[in-house]
């Protein structure tokens, strides 16, 4: 009778050992968000949400470079010329120019995109190429996928690329 509650013991022993192996082996292998994904997951989150009469103030906080936020600026103006130029409002020969040239459909890093933009998206790392700082976003609501690029600069990190803003494909 001993024998048996000592087998008993010795098997529930070694199955709690299994039982608990198995659960940090598949802890371990959950993988932790680089700072570069958060930085881009927040911004591009957050993008989408702020109050558009806060937009302004909002950029100048975040995490962009200077490239950036100058053809963000760019796109964003020549969004307002081609809002006059479509309401039928003259512009000078120099805003028509600037408007084909930065001009993108709808908005800056979202593009016509932002019409089919759920009001809770949110968006997710997809995949995030290390050598290149290519991060690909991916919306859970509407599988809408968004790149962005990242650099390090002095151990932190910048937005350098989102969407229509300055991303080459």
């Amino acid at each position: 009778m001993k024998k048996i509650k000592t087998g008993k013991i010795l098997y529930l022993i070694f199955g709690l050992i299994m039982v608990l192996s198995l659960g940090i082996t598949a802890e371990s292998t959950v993988k932790k968000k680089t700072e570069a994904e958060k930085i881009a997951e927040n911004f591009v989150n957050d993008y989408i949400n702020v109050n558009i009469e806060n937009h302004d103030k909002w950029m100048s906080t975040q995490p962009i470079t200077e490239k950036f936020k100058i053809i963000h600026t760019n796109q964003k103006h020549a969004g307002e010329i081609s809002e006059r130029i479509l309401s039928g409002e003259k512009v000078s020969e120099k805003d028509r120019k600037f408007s084909n040239e930065y001009a993108v459909d709808y908005g800056p890093i979202f593009g016509a995109v932002w019409l089919d933009l759920e009001e809770d998206s949110i968006f997710k790392v997809k995949s995030y190429n290390k050598k290149t700082g290519r991060i690909i976003l991916k919306d859970e609501k509407t599988g809408i996928e968004l790149p962005v690029n990242v650099i390090n600069k002095n151990g932190k990190w910048f937005i350098d690329g989102a969407g229509t803003v300055n991303i080459k494909e």
